[in-house]
């Protein structure tokens, strides 16, 4: 069972303690989902299949998260100063007021989350990737 969350206002630094990834790893296997405002500093959640997660305001400062699976996952206002996203899917993920001062995005896989008004019938689907050679943009 998690710590109960604190509606606390967005400038403070407060978190959820649920140890650590081992915690995080556990409540997801048995079904929990929302992990808003819990810390995760230096967490390794390597290969970690974490589909439809919310990591809203949570510190991920730090965190190994390597080929991990964030599709349609909640990681607004997150923040993830020097964490490893290298290879991390992120498809249709809320990235909105994340902190990624000096994170790793080598290879991530960022679909195009843009509203645009060229979207819909007769105009293809649009996704950046960022690769070795830099960015990388793929339609179809």
């Amino acid at each position: 069972m998690l710590p109960e969350k604190q509606n606390l206002p967005t400038n403070q630094t407060e978190f959820r303690d649920i140890g650590g990834a081992e915690g995080l790893l556990a409540a997801y296997q048995k079904g929990e989902r929302d992990f808003a405002q819990v810390n995760l500093e230096n967490a390794n959640l390597r290969k970690a299949n974490l589909v439809g997660i919310n990591l809203q305001r949570a510190n991920l400062k730090g965190a190994n998260l390597e080929k991990a699976d964030f599709q349609s996952a909640d990681l607004s206002e997150a923040d993830l100063s020097n964490a490893n996203l290298t290879e991390v899917k992120l498809d249709a993920a809320n990235l909105t007021g994340a902190i990624l001062i000096k994170a790793n995005l080598l290879c991530a896989y960022i679909p195009c989350c843009c509203p645009s008004p060229y979207q819909g019938e007769g105009y293809p689907e649009f996704s950046l990737s960022l690769t070795r050679r830099g960015m990388s943009a793929r339609t179809g």
